[in-house]
């Protein structure tokens, strides 16, 4: 971590209320003078939960940290993210985070378009509010919304002349060319002006998982076509990256382990309604890998709940491919009967039948392999298997996950599962194809430096030991001696990369995951280098070749994080000392004192010493 990202991270942590920051997803109480509640990173049935002034300490499950953590930790951030996200939030300075921003690609500060958007949602919620909204009101009602919810689902009214929310924001101060961009507006083809883009609709805020206003649907009124408008791609909203509602239904999917996708958001906002508070929406497009990521930090099961009309259709086999992506989390789908959505079934028959239909769901293979073939005829089953099933199974790059996909079609159909593997290409016709993987990490590749006008930047500071043995062995592996996901899911949660090394080492893994070792690469291959001391990182992984031989890489990767989780444990331990200290001066925390105790004689077994 170089020492201006350690500078934002003493900014922000004192500055930062731990107990205010928390209080927005835990439930606490005051016990003993001290803050407490139920866990939000395990089930539990009595708090253990506990909050003193400058980190948090579960003592069940043992998860501990400072504000940093917790935003890593609930919402799946890195964390240059979690800084960034932190000093958003509080209004922190942090320049050297913009800089950061800059040099991935950003060319001006996102926080006056994150200000906008929120500006107009509070345009659109009190025009609702006003008797001009009268008629949006009386629908909403009447779908069955209560009053309280019209306001907390957010619900506005766009004005139905041209350009009343385009004057309203620049009498804020707002530039007609970030309307344009953020589809608040659309340019005129007549003479370049601005005007709403959504103009007589029911309104209703996108957030993005930080709770951001992103963007906004709207539906008709009149009657007009298309009865359902969402805002375009912007630099804020990216659609495939984006699930309606993540940021209200993260901590209810935590507690009912599941996440219920749907289509649109009003069959979301029906079923918050209804009792199932889990439930997000994919905006209509085809649900995507990067939203699936999004839910793997939420829980372990989602239920995709298909509409009844076309309901064979929508559970393709590239939802399972989606599926496929993020092996941690188990994908079911359910269906309604014909002609129903989420939003007229729990209407019509309650919250109780859609619970039944969600108990019911079944396994997304399953489920898509069976509906096709309820429209096969028996004796049509071999050819839709061979022009259809076969090809989607040799895009599949992992040989045991294509293995069990076999056999699982060739139970579903009643082909012998030999007999579809003999029509897939050999392995060696594929590795000549070669594929992409998924960006990992969550960083996106960093920007080229401008020509001009940009100052030089001071270089990166070095990896100390752990990190600098963990970029070695990556640097050097072959493909087949690393486990890139769990990797991945490691280096998230534990490192604390600055944006260069956490470039690099994405762009590291991103090459194992085509099949080829970085060793092998050409200096020319990593975008990184144009950031000083990446390049001198990388020659010094080069000359320390030696050093990173080994008979088992993956053990040595396993040993490097389990060094890394022991200096954490210390620095745990280290803290909870400090807290026993202040404890054992109060007569009311005897029992405290107590607990911390045992908990610091097990973490120190734990760490062996």
């Amino acid at each position: 971590m170089t020492d201006s990202l350690t500078d934002v991270k003493t900014r922000i942590l004192s500055r930062v209320s731990l107990a205010s920051l928390i209080g927005e997803t835990v439930s606490l109480e005051t016990r003993s003078g001290r803050p407490v509640g139920l866990c939000p990173f395990h089930n539990e049935k009595s708090p253990s939960f506990n909050l003193y002034d400058d980190h948090f300490y579960c003592f069940g499950c043992k998860k501990n940290g400072d504000a940093i953590d917790f935003v890593r930790a609930i919402q799946g951030l890195g964390f240059v993210d979690a800084l960034r996200y932190l000093a958003g939030k509080y209004g922190i300075e942090a320049p050297e985070l913009e800089a950061s921003l800059n040099r991935r690609g950003g060319q001006r500060q996102e926080a006056s378009l994150y200000k906008m958007m929120e500006t107009a949602q509070e345009y659109y919620a009190e025009l609702r509010r006003s008797s001009r909204g009268k008629l949006v009101n009386e629908y909403l009602l009447g779908r069955g919304f209560s009053e309280a919810n019209l306001d907390a689902y957010g619900f506005g009214v766009s004005p139905q002349e041209g350009n009343g929310l385009v004057r309203f924001l620049r009498q804020k101060g707002y530039r007609e060319e970030d309307m344009i961009a953020c589809s608040l507006a659309t340019a005129s083809s007549r003479d370049g002006s601005a005007y709403d883009f959504l103009r007589g609709r029911l309104t209703i805020p996108i957030r993005d998982q930080h709770g951001r206003v992103i963007g906004f649907g709207g539906r008709t009124m009149d009657g007009s076509q298309p009865k359902y408008l969402n805002s375009r791609e912007s630099r804020l909203f990216d659609k495939s990256h984006t699930l309606f509602g993540f940021d209200q239904a993260r901590s209810a999917m935590r507690g009912r382990s599941r996440a219920v996708v749907v289509e649109g958001y009003m069959d979301t906002l029906q079923l918050w309604q209804a009792g199932i508070p889990e439930a997000v929406a994919c905006l209509g497009t085809a649900f995507t890998s990067a939203q699936l990521k999004l839910l793997r930090h939420a829980t372990g099961t989602v239920v995709l709940l298909f509409d009844g009309d076309g309901a064979g259709q929508k559970a393709t086999l590239a939802a399972v491919k989606v599926a496929l992506s993020v092996p941690e989390i188990q994908v079911k789908a359910a269906v309604l009967t014909s002609g129903e959505d989420p939003d007229s079934f729990v209407r019509a028959k309650g919250v109780g039948a859609l619970e039944e239909l969600l108990a019911s769901s079944s396994d997304l293979l399953d489920f898509a392999v069976s509906e096709r073939l309820k429209t096969t005829a028996t004796l049509q089953i071999p050819e839709v298997v061979a022009k259809e099933f076969v090809p989607w199974l040799a895009q599949i790059p992992d040989r045991l996950q294509r293995s069990f996909l076999v056999t699982r079609i060739a139970h579903l159909t009643g082909i012998d599962a030999s007999s579809i593997a003999s029509q897939l290409p050999s392995e060696s016709s594929q590795s000549q194809q070669g594929h992409r993987v998924t960006p990992m990490l969550g960083v996106s590749p960093l920007a080229k430096p401008a020509e001009t006008g940009e100052p030089k930047r001071a270089p990166v500071a070095p990896l100390d030991r752990a990190g600098f043995d963990l970029f070695g062995h990556i640097f050097h592996a072959q493909p087949e001696e690393v486990d890139c996901k769990a990797i991945v899911s490691q280096v998230s949660s534990e490192l604390e990369l600055g944006p260069e090394h956490a470039a690099l080492f994405k762009e590291f893994l991103d090459c194992l995951g085509r099949g080829q070792a970085p060793a092998a690469q050409p200096p020319q291959t990593w975008e990184s280098t144009d950031y000083p001391g990446i390049d001198k990182l990388l020659e010094q992984l080069k000359t320390a070749a030696g050093a990173f031989v080994c008979d088992n890489r993956r053990d040595r990767i396993r040993q490097i994080f389990g060094h890394i989780a022991q200096k954490r444990v210390k620095q745990t331990v280290t803290r909870l000392k400090a807290e026993m200290n202040r404890a054992a001066r109060d007569p009311n925390r005897r029992s405290e004192v107590n607990e911390i105790i045992k908990t610091i004689q097990e973490l120190t077994k734990s760490v062996g010493n």
